[in-house]
């Protein structure tokens, strides 16, 4: 995740920063969010989006205002 955080504050881009850690550490391309999906779910080894992710969970905290 630092490797993604690095890239972005030195380039505005996850991927492919100055400092080559994505290669070196085979990470997955971070790929820009398209409005598919309100969540990204991050794996040992992929990054995707998801929909409705632990929505009865959070929809609990609607019933309180």
């Amino acid at each position: 995740m630092g490797c993604y955080w690095a890239n972005f504050a030195a380039t505005g881009n996850p991927n492919n920063g100055t400092s080559g850690c994505q290669a070196t550490l085979n990470l997955p391309e971070w790929l820009p969010e398209a409005g598919v999906g309100n969540a990204v779910v991050l794996g040992n080894s992929s990054i995707s989006t998801t929909t409705s992710l632990k929505e009865e969970q959070c929809d609990l905290f609607a019933k309180f205002p």
